[in-house]
């Protein structure tokens, strides 16, 4: 029963984003804001669920796959006695002497958050038509590897917060922040992007 309300959880969590990422398409598409129908009639938007679609049922094929890519890498730069898992869609960080500590809890960060931010990148900028596909194919790939960056960076940089502000034995209020604002930053970033995508001022090519 808590998979499957964690499940419902994600698909209405994810669900919320691409309504919100749809609606910033709309007000890039129609122009005006008292128009709402048409956008959403458009072709356009037609496109952009097709993609958004396609992306989530390629993540939730190679999921595992990403999570462990960018896990191993982290796990690079992790300090010394400090555990990265994966367990139940979450990263799990951890001191290595705290795992059956309850007063040393773990920062956990759902794995489908970042996934999101690769989906839903990739629905607004291969499903709106601006320019040629050359242009969208290079500019998904820069803000993907962007993207992938920021989440390993995200990665090793709790790890090291963590440690220090356990080792301190004290749970600052600064530290706290930082651990609420990675879910945020996560979920976030990917929809910034996609609103610099649509209003840059890229020229339209006639076919």
């Amino acid at each position: 029963m808590p998979n499957q309300m964690e499940f419902a959880h994600i698909v209405m969590w994810q669900t919320l984003m691409i309504l919100i990422a749809i609606g910033l398409w709309s007000l890039w598409a129609s122009g005006k804001i008292n128009l709402i129908i048409r956008p959403f009639l458009s072709s356009q938007i037609v496109l952009v669920l097709i993609w958004a679609t396609i992306g989530f049922a390629l993540w939730y094929l190679f999921a595992n796959t990403y999570t462990l890519f960018i896990g191993r890498l982290a796990w690079e730069y992790f300090p010394n006695n400090v555990i990265l898992s994966v367990t139940d869609h979450h990263f799990i960080i951890v001191l290595k002497n705290a795992i059956n500590n309850s007063q040393s809890p773990p920062i956990q960060l759902l794995i489908h958050n970042f996934g999101f931010g690769l989906v839903i990148t990739s629905a607004i900028i291969l499903g709106t038509n601006k320019d040629s596909w050359k242009l969208r194919f290079i500019s998904l790939c820069c803000v993907w590897l962007f993207l992938f960056f920021i989440q390993t960076g995200l990665l090793i940089t709790a790890a090291h917060t963590y440690k220090s502000t356990i080792t301190e034995a004290k749970i600052t209020l600064g530290f706290t922040i930082f651990i609420k604002s990675l879910h945020f930053i996560v979920t976030v970033l990917p929809i910034m992007l996609s609103a610099l995508w649509l209003i840059a001022p890229f020229q339209r090519r006639q076919s």
